[in-house]
């Protein structure tokens, strides 16, 4: 299905929630299309649409930080951090506010033990998307491995209060919970 925007009109795309692909080309027509999924899912799929509105067509730039973001995260499942890294900052040099860079930027910093490299990026992605549990979660494990417990106790409650059991955060904070305990200290 393709529908293509008339001029003037506010750009508005549509999103599927399920096993569905939105992409959008240059000339900002948008062509839902099914992932490879069964038989009968499609029909699924135009039953959960919702309007999302867009303020502007996405840049060259932004476009190009978002392949270098991709190809960074195909690096990290090779195992390829140094690659990783090179291509998250890449993106960044694109499009500095690309909160999803910066997050994992940190990932891949944590991984190679720049710790405080790692908070500076996860707290620039929580000054931005402050109700992520993911981010929270991932700020207080490299806060934790710094030394930082309290902080990284702080973080495990606030995912875990963003997003009642979180079965990640949860463990987290039990585990530093019961050697805070064991080492009598909480």
């Amino acid at each position: 299905m393709v529908r293509k925007q008339k001029a003037g009109d506010p750009l508005r795309l549509k999103a599927w929630s399920g096993p569905c692909a939105l992409a959008i080309s240059s000339t900002v027509e948008i062509e839902a299309r099914p992932s490879a999924v069964p038989r009968g899912t499609v029909k699924r799929c135009e039953n959960s649409i919702s309007e999302i509105p867009v303020a502007a067509p996405i840049s060259k730039e932004k476009d190009e930080a978002r392949f270098l973001n991709n190809a960074g995260l195909l690096s990290m499942r090779r195992g390829d951090l140094d690659s990783a890294e090179t291509k998250f900052r890449n993106a960044l040099e694109l499009a500095p506010d690309y909160v999803l860079a910066h997050f994992n930027l940190g990932l891949v910093l944590a991984a190679k033990g720049d710790l405080n490299a790692a908070i500076t990026e996860f707290r620039t992605t929580l000054a931005d998307q402050p109700a992520n549990p993911k981010v929270h979660l991932n700020l207080g494990r490299v806060l934790l491995l710094s030394g930082n417990t309290e902080a990284a106790i702080a973080e495990f409650e606030m995912a875990m209060k963003l997003q009642p059991g979180y079965p990640e955060a949860k463990m987290a904070l039990q585990e530093v919970v019961e050697k805070q305990k064991a080492l009598g200290r909480r």
